[in-house]
Parts: structure tokens; C-alpha cells; sequence
């Protein structure tokens, strides 16, 4: 059994188990804030009378998202990993390269935008990503929840996440956390 773990937008915590391949046990999404993710967890292995010793592993998502959250999954990440529990990785956008004709787009920080599409990102101004997403007219596009960014429909990386779980058997070992923004720039550090 695997725990699964994403703060990346909202929290998500779930329970795979994995014979030939992934099937969720339990699946949940939170709109509490990325503190509360701690009470979420032992909630879910209470529910299934679980503890982290049963556990085969944690797969995580590294991003991409804000730093705040991003750093919750990285502290846990660590926590979990003191109990020599395998940890494993993926980013979203590795999840849509799986899917043909598709890519990754979200809002990233005051006016900007992130897209990816075959191991390729990128962070744009808007009119910069409006004429990327044109030239890619007829591709699935894919964001975390769903909804429309830039007039653009896209689908919920969530629901596909819930609806095919083997497309995580691309999480292979830590990852780093993948912010929208490089750390010098969010904390305005000077080089």
C-alpha cells in the first residue's frame, strides 16, 4: 500500500495499492489549508486502521506549484522518509506527456503563466502563452482542477489522476520541488 500525497493546489491525500497495477483504495481532495494536510493523513490511515509502518512507500507530487505548498509535501516528504519509507516523485506535466496531443497549463504568479508540453516549460507573460496555446490549437490541455484559464478550457489533472492511477507509475525516486518561480526570485535574493 502507498500513500499518496499533493499540495501543489489543493491537498490530496489517497491510498494505492499496487498488484499488476495501481487502483485507489481511497481518494480525497481538501480545501483546507496545506497546514491541515498532517490531520488529513492520520485521518486516512486511521479510517483503514493503517500506520505508517504497513506502508510500502510514498508517491508525491513535486509540483509545479507555489512555494508554501510545495514546501508542506517537501517537509513531509522528509518526515516520512526518516522511517526509511520509499519515496517516489513525479511532476504534473510528466503525467500529461503520457497523454497523446496534450499539455500542462496554469496560472503561475501576477500574470504569468506555465506550460508544459513534452518535457519542455515554460513561464510566459500572457500574450506570450495566448499565441503558444494558438499555435497548439487542438491539443488537450490539462491544469489542476479543470476550468478555463485564458478563455481556454482545460481538463482536471485531479480527475485523471483519480480515473487512471497507473499513469503514476512514472514517479521514480525523490524530486526536487518544481516552483513557478526560481527561489531568488520569489525571495528576491540578490546574486
Amino acid at each position: 500500500m502507498f500513500l499518496y500525497i499533493d499540495t501543489s493546489n489543493k491537498n490530496t491525500v489517497g491510498l494505492l495499492e499496487k498488484a499488476a497495477e495501481y487502483s485507489w483504495v481511497d481518494f480525497q481532495t481538501s480545501e483546507k489549508k496545506a497546514s491541515f494536510i498532517q490531520s488529513e493523513i492520520a485521518s486516512l490511515l486511521q479510517k483503514h486502521n493503517l500506520n505508517f509502518d504497513q506502508l510500502e512507500g510514498i508517491i508525491y507530487s513535486a509540483g509545479p506549484g507555489s512555494y508554501t505548498g510545495m514546501r508542506v509535501t517537501q517537509g513531509l516528504i522528509g518526515t516520512i522518509q526518516s522511517l526509511h519509507l520509499e519515496s517516489q516523485g513525479f511532476y504534473h506535466f510528466e503525467l500529461v506527456d503520457q497523454i497523446e496531443n496534450s499539455l500542462w497549463l496554469s496560472s503561475a504568479f501576477k500574470n504569468e503563466f506555465f506550460l508544459a508540453e513534452n518535457g519542455k516549460t515554460w513561464r510566459l507573460d500572457k500574450e506570450s502563452c495566448q499565441k503558444r496555446l494558438k499555435e497548439r490549437s487542438g491539443a488537450r490541455v490539462f491544469s489542476f482542477l479543470g476550468g478555463e484559464i485564458l478563455d481556454i478550457p482545460t481538463e482536471s489533472i485531479l480527475s485523471v489522476i483519480k480515473n487512471q492511477p497507473n499513469l503514476l507509475q512514472i514517479a521514480n525516486g525523490y524530486k526536487e520541488p518544481y516552483y513557478y518561480r526560481p527561489l531568488e526570485e520569489e525571495f528576491k535574493v540578490k546574486k
